[in-house]
C-alpha cells in the first residue's frame, strides 16, 4: 500500500519563499518574478488556507528578505501582493 505523505500548506509556502529568495540572491530576477506572479495569482484564485500561507509566510518574509537586501518591492512585487504587503505594513504601524 502507498501511503501520501501530506505536507501542510504553510510549509510549501515557505518553500516557495525561499525558492524565490534563492533566485533574488543569484540575481535570477526573471524567475523570482515568475515566482512572484505565480504567488500573486494563488493571492488572488486560491482557497482561504492558501490566501492565508500566502500572505503570512510569502507576503512577510519575501519583503522583509527584499528590504534587507536593499531590493525595491514595488519593482518585484505584483499588485495584489503589494496591496497586501501594504496592509500589512500599515497593520504594523510603521
Amino acid at each position: 500500500m502507498i501511503t501520501k505523505t501530506i505536507i501542510p500548506i504553510h510549509k510549501k509556502a515557505l518553500s516557495f519563499a525561499n525558492l524565490t529568495k534563492s533566485f533574488l540572491q543569484e540575481g535570477n530576477y526573471q524567475r523570482a518574478k515568475r515566482c512572484l506572479n505565480y504567488a500573486d495569482r494563488l493571492l488572488c484564485k486560491g482557497s482561504k488556507e492558501v490566501k492565508n500561507s500566502i500572505s503570512n509566510v510569502d507576503v512577510f518574509s519575501l519583503s522583509i528578505f527584499m528590504e534587507t537586501h536593499s531590493l525595491n518591492v514595488d519593482e518585484f512585487f505584483p499588485q495584489h501582493l503589494k496591496e497586501e504587503y501594504i496592509k500589512q505594513i500599515n497593520a504594523s504601524g510603521l
